[in-house]
């Protein structure tokens, strides 16, 4: 995630964990030892915060944000020419 609201660090990984909840919407199951996914975010700073509201408005957006991209991404996806018997989710359901 990057905004360009002014947040310190620690908001800003609060925003990574919001950001890692939207792919426990999206994925199940999610937060397994072994999975490797990571969320990072970043400010660039060009606005000021104003504050509580502004965090938790970005978080609430981050999840909402992660779990669409992540739907899309499943949705758009084709399946490999070589493996048929792994079809795309377009080809089952779409």
């Amino acid at each position: 995630m990057v905004t360009d609201c002014a947040l310190p660090k620690p908001e800003l990984h609060r925003l990574s964990i919001a950001a890692h909840d939207g792919l426990a919407r999206a994925v199940l199951p999610a937060h397994l030892p072994f999975d490797g996914d990571t969320m990072f975010s970043a400010s660039t700073g060009k606005r000021e915060s104003n504050g509580a509201a502004d965090l938790m408005e970005l978080c609430h957006l981050a999840t909402l944000v992660t779990a669409r991209a992540i739907a899309r991404g499943v949705f758009e996806a084709v399946a490999l020419p070589y493996a048929e018997a792994l079809p795309a989710w377009r080809d089952r359901w779409g």
